[in-house]
């Protein structure tokens, strides 16, 4: 119905024209749509007692207004039954069944830009196996799109485990390095693994640095400064078998002193394609000490400090010193030789 005052056109919606109303909105705001909210796709397989995050995003909403996201769950035993978990507009929304994780900062929401967040759960449980709901409350005068969308998480156990024998090596530089490592997991589901070798170096406040990792793809992959040696075939490492993995250092150097460990990550196929690494492991460090070769020998020589008649034998006596390499490889030579010179003595000559 269109009403003319003082000269104006006035629009009046009633009863079923309401609806129109939408329909001018949506002609007059081009950034106003359907509300659509959208949730990592599932199901999404991750192991008990590690960190798990799930992405929700919303678009077709007024800019003007800031979207909030709420967190619901379905558990397995009562599939039927909302459980709050947490939200963005109301501090008080958790359920008592979730709200010690939410207080403690076990269970919380990162927001990544305006319309969209990660809801962390810092340790998963067995209980939180189920279905979740991202939910994103209308406050406009009219429902249009969808508002929720669900997800479905599995909790599986961690069968993961990775072994190494603690041991303590005092090499020569030059010397090799030979370790072993054995990998092995039991998951029923589809997955690959990767592995990496690291050291410490010494000192105080040393970060981990990466030697060598083959991904869970098969490809070798040289820390920054291995880059080199990994091209000329100094540093190696090589599956043997199902379970172990052997990484070789042709030729130690001084700066491979620190102390080793071996870190393995499991990594599952999530329904979207990407590849999400769902638990890792590291061994126990191995202490290597690289001793450096004597560059210069240490010479001695000695003889019997007695007069000789001609024709007569005497003996004289060179050794030489060089760090003890016992149980290595002698990568060097040493060349000897004898020189005589001779000192002539007589009368002093005269003019």
């Amino acid at each position: 119905i269109f009403l003319v005052e003082e000269g104006r056109l006035t629009l009046v919606l009633m009863g079923p024209l309401l609806y129109l109303s939408a329909v001018l909105l949506l002609l007059l705001d081009p950034c106003v749509g359907d509300r659509m909210v959208s949730i990592q796709k599932g199901p999404l397989y991750r192991v008990r007692g590690t960190h798990i995050t799930i992405w929700c995003n919303v678009s077709g909403y007024q800019k003007s207004e800031k979207p909030n996201f709420e967190w619901s769950s379905y558990q397995l035993s009562a599939p039927q039954r909302e459980m709050k978990i947490i939200s963005t507009g109301d501090s008080r929304f958790s359920y008592a069944f979730y709200s010690r994780r939410v207080e403690s900062g076990e269970i919380y929401i990162e927001k990544i830009k305006e319309d969209s967040v990660l809801l962390h759960i810092m340790d998963l449980l067995e209980i939180d196996a189920g279905v979740y709901e991202c939910h994103t409350p209308n406050t406009e005068d009219m429902y249009l799109g969808t508002y929720s969308a669900k997800t479905n998480i599995s909790v599986i156990p961690d069968t993961l485990s990775i072994t190494m024998k603690s041991q303590v090596f005092m090499q020569n530089e030059g010397d090799s390095l030979d370790l072993i490592c054995q990998v092995l997991m039991a998951t029923a589901q589809h997955t690959h693994i990767s592995v990496a070798w690291y050291v410490i170096p010494e000192g105080k406040d040393r970060n981990a640095q990466k030697i060598l990792s083959l991904s869970k793809d098969n490809i070798l992959l040289p820390g920054p400064s291995y880059i080199e040696r990994f091209n000329t075939g100094d540093i190696r490492l090589v599956k043997i078998g199902d379970t172990e993995y052997k990484f070789s250092i042709v030729k130690l150097q001084h700066s491979d002193q620190g102390k080793l460990y071996w870190e393995a990550v499991e990594w599952i196929q999530d329904p979207d394609g990407t590849w999400k690494d769902i638990v890792q492991k590291q061994t126990n460090t191995v202490s290597l000490t690289i001793k450096r070769l004597d560059k210069k020998p240490n010479m001695n020589n000695t003889a019997v400090k007695n007069s000789t008649l001609n024709g007569k034998e005497n003996h004289l006596r060179c050794s030489v010193e060089t760090q003890n390499i016992h149980g290595s490889v002698w990568l060097g030579s040493i060349i000897m030789g004898w020189w005589l010179v001779l000192i002539i003595t007589g009368p002093c000559l005269s003019e």
